[in-house]
């Protein structure tokens, strides 16, 4: 949230660093849910994983060849579409076999997204 609001800020003075605040600040992102997270409320343990690491995560894929372009833009608008309480890997995986996006091109159970 650091991020979001130094861009709002910044025209006040407010000075922003790092990548995310540097897509808030170009427009590359503009909505608050890109950085929004829900934690467990008595262990504190993140349940959500914000858009904004989800996109990163994406371009990641395309960039080594794992993903295609039509593949990483059908993922990222079935993340979008994920209320972001139920943004997480396993969800958005999910949803994407069930649309056939992912068809064939994961394991069942890709390492690091459980």
């Amino acid at each position: 949230m650091g991020a979001l609001r130094a861009s709002e800020l910044d025209s006040y003075g407010m000075i922003g660093v790092g990548r995310i605040y540097e897509m808030y600040r170009d427009g590359i992102i503009e909505s608050d849910d890109e950085v929004a997270v829900t934690f467990d409320g008595e262990t504190n343990e993140q349940l959500s994983i914000p858009l904004v690491n989800i996109r990163l995560t994406v371009k990641a894929a395309v960039d080594a060849g794992i993903l295609q372009e039509e593949q990483a833009t059908a993922f990222m608008d079935t993340a979008r579409r994920t209320f972001y309480p139920d943004r997480n890997y396993r969800n958005i995986l999910s949803e994407c076999e069930k649309k056939g996006i992912l068809e064939g091109s994961l394991p069942k159970k890709p390492a690091g997204f459980y």
